[in-house]
C-alpha cells in the first residue's frame, strides 16, 4: 500500500517515511540514556532528569495510550543548507545562524512542520487509510517521545557518534516529525527494517567539535553543559571558557551549531541546488527579518538595538521564529559571547 507518491513527499521536503507499531524505545537507547542522565552531563535540560518525564519516555503508551503505530517522516533541509552556506561564506560579518532556524520559510520548525503533520493526518483520514474515528498525537521534538529513537524503530537511520539520527541516503540535516496514531495501518509498504550501519572507525565529529561536547569513551553521549547549541538555544549560562573554546575553534553561532553535522561523510553526498540565497531573502519575509537583523548588521550595533527593545516589542517582532523560543535577553547574550563582555 502507497501512502504518499514521490511528488507529494517532495512537495513537502519529506525525504523518507517509516512505520513502526513498536511502542518501547529500544533497549539501548534507554541504556545510554540512562547512563548519560547518571553522567550529569545533562546540563541545564534538567526538564528530562524528572521521573514522571523519564518513565513517559520509555514507552508511548505512558503519554498516548491509545497508541498502535507510528508514521516517521524525515523532512530535509540539506538543499537550504547548501544554499546558506554558500551565502554564508561571502559574508564579511561571521555571525553565524544554524540553517534550521531558516529553514522552514524562516519559522521555528515547530510552528511549520506541525501544520504539515496536521495536513497529512487529514490526507491519510479523507483518502480512507485511517477511519474517521482514529486519535492521533504530533509529535514534534517537544512531546515525552523519543523521536529519534522512534525513527530507528522505524528504520530510517541509525544513530551517530554525535547522537544525531543520520540516514545513510539522506544524512542528518533532517527533522523528525510522526503521527501517533491510535490504529495500524493495515499493509502499509512504510514498513522498514531498523539500519544495520553505523559510523564505524570515523571520529570526524567528535575532532570537530570546538568544545570536545561529544564524550570520545562513550560515543552518543553529549555534554549538553558545552554543546553550543544547548547553550545557545537553551535559558543556561554560557562561561567564558567555553566561549573561548568555540571561538577558537570556529564557531561563530547566536543560535544553534552544526558543525558536528558539517563535517560528517553522509552529509557530503552530492546535491542539485536550483536556486541561490536570495530567492529565499526575496520571497520569505521571516527569512528576510532574521536576516537583516543579525546577519546583515554588526553584531555590537545588534545589542544596542535590541538592548532599546522592551520584551513585548521583541516577541512581535520575532513572532513564531526560533529567536521568539530563545527570548530578548537570551538573543542579547549569545550576541555578547564573540565580544566577551557579557560577564
Amino acid at each position: 500500500m502507497l501512502l504518499f507518491d514521490d511528488l507529494f513527499l517532495k512537495e513537502h521536503t519529506i525525504v523518507s517515511t517509516g512505520y513502526t507499531e513498536v511502542a518501547e524505545i529500544s533497549a539501548s537507547t534507554e541504556v545510554m540514556f540512562n547512563k548519560w542522565l547518571l553522567s550529569g552531563r545533562v546540563g541545564n535540560l534538567k526538564y528530562l532528569n524528572d521521573k514522571t518525564r523519564s518513565y513517559t519516555l520509555k514507552n508511548i503508551k505512558n503519554y498516548f495510550p491509545e497508541f498502535q503505530s507510528a508514521l516517521v517522516f524525515l523532512f530535509s533541509y540539506r538543499k537550504f543548507k547548501v544554499v546558506y552556506d554558500n551565502f554564508f561564506l561571502k559574508k564579511k560579518n561571521k555571525v553565524n545562524i544554524a540553517s534550521f532556524a531558516l529553514a522552514f520559510e524562516g519559522y521555528d520548525y515547530h510552528i511549520y512542520l506541525k501544520s504539515k503533520l496536521q495536513m497529512l493526518a487529514f490526507n491519510l483520514i479523507d483518502r480512507g487509510y485511517l477511519s474517521s474515528k482514529c486519535e492521533y498525537k504530533i509529535s514534534l521534538d517537544a512531546s515525552p517521545v523519543m523521536e529519534k529513537d522512534l525513527a530507528y524503530r522505524a528504520g530510517l537511520g541509525f544513530f551517530g557518534k554525535n547522537s544525531l539520527l543520520i540516514n545513510p541516503q539522506h544524512g542528518s540535516y533532517v527533522i523528525i516529525g510522526t503521527l501517533l496514531l491510535s490504529e495500524k495501518i493495515n499493509d502499509c509498504n512504510n514498513k522498514n527494517k531498523k539500519q544495520s550501519k553505523d559510523c564505524g572507525d570515523c571520529r570526524l565529529c567528535i575532532d570537530a567539535c570546538p568544545v570536545r561536547a561529544i564524550d570520545v569513551d562513550n560515543n552518543k553521549l553529549i555534554d549538553a553543559r558545552k554543546c553550543i547549541s544547548a547553550l545557545t538555544i537553551e535559558k543556561t549560562v554560557i562561561t567564558k571558557k567555553i566561549t573561548a573554546e568555540a571561538i577558537a575553534g570556529n564557531d561563530s553561532s547566536i543560535f544553534g551549531c552544526e558543525i558536528c553535522q558539517q563535517v560528517c561523510p553522509y552529509n557530503h553526498n552530492k546535491i542539485d541546488v536550483e536556486t541561490d540565497f536570495n530567492f529565499y531573502y526575496n520571497k520569505y519575509p521571516k527569512i528576510k527579518l532574521i536576516t537583516d537583523w543579525f546577519l546583515n548588521e554588526d553584531s555590537k550595533k545588534n545589542i544596542d538595538k535590541l538592548q532599546n527593545l522592551s520584551v513585548r516589542e521583541f516577541k512581535k517582532i520575532f513572532k513564531d521564529t526560533s529567536f521568539e523560543r530563545v527570548g530578548k535577553e537570551g538573543v542579547i547574550r549569545n550576541l555578547r559571547r564573540h565580544h566577551f563582555d557579557y560577564l
